[in-house]
Order: C-alpha cells, then structure tokens, then sequence
C-alpha cells in the first residue's frame, strides 16, 4: 500500500516542482540555447531516427515507435534530475516548457508521416 501511494504521488510531485521551477526561469538571456535544445530535441531528433530506421531496415510498428519517441518533448523528470544534481534546473525546465508548447506544432505532421 505504501508504495503504491508513492507511486501515485510521483506524477503530482513532478509537476509541482515544475511549477515552482518555472518560477525562477529568466527567458532574457538563454533565449537562443532555449531554442537551439528545443529544435534538436523537436526536428532533428525524428530526422536522425528516420534515418537509422533506414539504415537498420526497421518497419511497421517498430519504426513508428523509434520515430514518435524521438520527437517527444523533454520529460519532467528531467528537471527533477536537474534540480537533485544542481545543473542548471532554470535552464532545464525553460527546455522542458518549450519543448511541450511547441510539440504542438511538430507532432502532428510527425504523426501525419508515420500514417497515425
């Protein structure tokens, strides 16, 4: 029972620390490597799985799979880690944040290429 509602209070625990987090994020000067870890993660990433997919001959569920996962936005567990170690957690969770509004605008026609 115990563990269970650890489990379940992960989630929860996550995105308050995300909000809290997000408090402390300056958008003023990191603007550009905001940009350049959101398009890397966003855009190149699926380019360079479409590509070892080829390169391995991946097919059907497999490829769609390798492909979908590489274009999702960073996870919240990052900034967790970022936050536990002391590397650079504003910066983090501005990736994370970013990354999540714009995966509107990327994951559909990812979704639309691999016939979802």
């Amino acid at each position: 029972r115990v563990i269970g509602l650890l489990g379940d209070a992960a989630i929860p625990m996550m995105l308050i620390l995300l909000g809290i987090q997000l408090q402390k994020v300056r958008w003023s000067g990191a603007l550009k490597p905001i940009v350049l870890a959101t398009t890397i993660k966003l855009v190149i990433g699926p380019l360079i799985a479409i590509g070892i997919n080829w390169f391995y001959g991946l097919q059907g569920t497999a490829q769609q799979a390798g492909i979908l996962q590489s274009g999702m936005p960073t996870a919240v567990m990052t900034t967790v880690l970022a936050t536990e170690f002391d590397t650079e957690p504003a910066f983090v969770t501005a990736v994370v944040f970013a990354g999540t509004l714009l995966s509107v605008f990327t994951l559909p026609p990812l979704l639309a290429y691999l016939g979802g």
